[in-house]
């Protein structure tokens, strides 16, 4: 028994120092790379530390980065949205210039009731009420009822959102339900932030005709008639609005439309 004893811590004891010896020479074979790696990474950071030329390429590069995330993401939008709506004052302008119709552009200081620009034609009195949407390729708009609209954000999605009657986005309120849904195969409504937004209020009997434009239209426009969302189209009574897109009303101040719209 006791000479099974001493075998067995000999055999431990070889176990041991054969390890040992193994783990002392692959030390001295990578002790060389080690120096070499650590040296390496010792140069790298002391090259960085002294090198303001690279630090200044690396400070160039990350200022075209973000200059570019703007471009395309706040002032190319921007810019687009301030075109679109100077280029339909000008339009209008010009199609009453050269007609018999009377164009004012009214101040901020009026009421809302008049709308952005009042024209007076030989039948009637519009007033354009104009709503901005500034990032069209980004945001749908519903008008629930003839009090307020409903900007969402989208968010892109390949699952198509489909379905009939009151669903999507929470856009709840006291004016009851009126929640929106959008149909798309490559975006969805982000639920959680939808900015609702008040219409004017127009005045009990006001016989002149309140048209609502949409200069920068959206990647979706919708609006609900009778708790069912139906896409945006000429024409389109919402309470005392009409909604008419600004071509087709540049088309019916020109007398070019089968029928008058006004």
């Amino acid at each position: 028994m006791q000479k099974k004893n001493d075998r067995l811590i000999s055999k431990k004891l070889l176990l041991i120092l054969s390890i040992s010896i193994l783990l002392v020479l692959l030390a001295l074979f990578i002790s060389p790379l080690l120096k070499m790696f650590i040296g390496d990474i010792y140069g790298f950071f002391d090259f960085l530390a002294n090198s303001p030329e690279l630090w200044r390429a690396f400070g160039i590069l990350a200022l075209l980065l973000v200059s570019t995330l703007l471009l395309f993401c706040i002032i190319s939008p921007t810019a687009i949205f301030a075109v679109k709506v100077v280029s339909a004052y000008i339009s209008l302008y010009n199609i009453c210039l050269f007609s018999d119709h009377r164009i004012t552009f009214n101040s901020i200081k009026r009421s809302r009731v008049d709308g952005e620009i009042t024209i007076k034609t030989h039948n009637c009195t519009l007033c354009l009420h104009f709503i901005n949407v500034i990032f069209k390729f980004r945001r749908a708009i519903t008008i629930p009822n003839s009090q307020e609209y409903v900007i969402t954000p989208l968010v892109p999605k390949k699952i198509s959102k489909q379905g009939q009657g009151i669903g999507g986005a929470n856009m709840s309120s006291g004016n009851g339900n009126r929640n929106a849904l959008i149909r798309s195969t490559q975006y969805a409504l982000n639920k959680n932030h939808d900015k609702t937004k008040s219409l004017p209020e127009i005045e009990y009997g006001d016989k002149r005709k309140h048209v609502l434009l949409i200069p920068n239209m959206p990647s979706e426009a919708n609006c609900v008639v009778n708790n069912v969302v139906v896409p945006l189209s000429n024409g389109q009574t919402i309470g005392d609005f009409t909604y008419y897109s600004l071509s087709h009303l540049k088309k019916g101040l020109k007398g070019k439309l089968h029928t008058s719209i006004f």
